[in-house]
């Protein structure tokens, strides 16, 4: 989507689990006014092997699922628990779409 030349993210209907997951990652960035370099630093240190930058933008963007493993890093740099990342999608939902 883009507006006055600037690309904006519409994410307001997660679709799917992942879509779901990387919306409240965003979110809890937004938050804490963390940005997707501060995201690509914390994977790579909590990764075994780390994302190049591009991968973890795509990541951001909902382009590309994050995996459980990143999820697992992502909720305690936050400081969230796993719970508020993974929790609150009804599968009902996307069963019924």
């Amino acid at each position: 989507m883009v507006h006055d030349g600037l690309m904006t993210l519409d994410h307001t209907r997660p679709t799917t689990f992942a879509d779901y997951v990387a919306s409240q990652i965003r979110a809890e960035m937004g938050r804490l006014r963390l940005d997707v370099p501060s995201l690509t630093e914390a994977l790579a240190a909590g990764l075994p092997k780390p994302l190049k930058a591009g991968a973890v933008r795509a990541r951001f963007r909902g382009e590309h699922p994050f995996s459980l493993n990143e999820v697992q890093v992502i909720a305690p740099w936050l400081g969230v628990p796993l719970s508020t990342l993974l929790g609150g999608y009804d599968v009902a939902t996307e069963v019924a779409s």
